[in-house]
């Protein structure tokens, strides 16, 4: 902080200062990803944007923070960062946060609803907490690997893929005959 708070000549804040900001009714903060010119804040119970104004850039004096959504990411993991935006796995759904392009806003909506919505639906909550969400930028397709097997107890190995071809906007599956174990390649 470049000014002193203690001071008795100039003790406010500037707007190169650092601080803390609270987010009015968020739930677990998972993550928080740099997107374009704003910081998108991921959360259980929904998605914010937090920005500079009028194109001015972040400062502590001047910001904006804006709901987009009041659905939230179920897990940091689920979250997948395409490039032209983010998508992620929520506890009623698949989300993709895009640019609007008129307004410019970012802009939540389901991508499941309409296509794998009974598949998705069928996954319990607890494995779609610990799925993990991967971005292969050069077929465009997101991987998200997570166990179904009620018998396993290493959170950490897959049995299934859900995949989306982001190119197509078709979703579909991977079963692997055994727990696979993305450190290490196999079983």
């Amino acid at each position: 902080q470049e000014a002193d708070p203690t001071s008795e000549h100039i003790s406010d804040l500037i707007a190169t200062d650092g601080g803390v900001l609270f987010i009015d009714g968020a739930v677990n903060i998972w993550s928080m990803v740099p997107y374009e010119s704003s910081l998108v804040i991921f959360a259980y119970n929904g998605v914010w944007e937090l920005s500079g104004v009028n194109d001015d850039g972040f400062k502590a004096t001047s910001f904006k923070l804006k709901r987009i959504s009041d659905f939230g990411a179920i897990s940091a993991s689920s979250v997948v960062s395409t490039g032209s935006g983010f998508v992620f796995w929520s506890a009623s759904g698949i989300y993709a946060l895009t640019r609007e392009e008129i307004s410019g806003s970012l802009q939540a909506a389901s991508i499941s609803a309409t296509t794998v919505q009974t598949f998705y639906d069928s996954i319990t909550g607890a494995q779609k907490e610990r799925a993990k969400g991967f971005f292969d930028e050069i077929n465009k397709v997101i991987y998200w690997m997570y166990n179904d097997d009620p018998t396993s107890t290493n959170p950490n190995v897959s049995n299934k893929v859900l995949l989306l071809d982001t190119r197509i906007s078709a979703f579909y599956t991977l079963t692997f005959p055994w727990e696979y174990t993305p450190e290490y390649g196999g079983p």
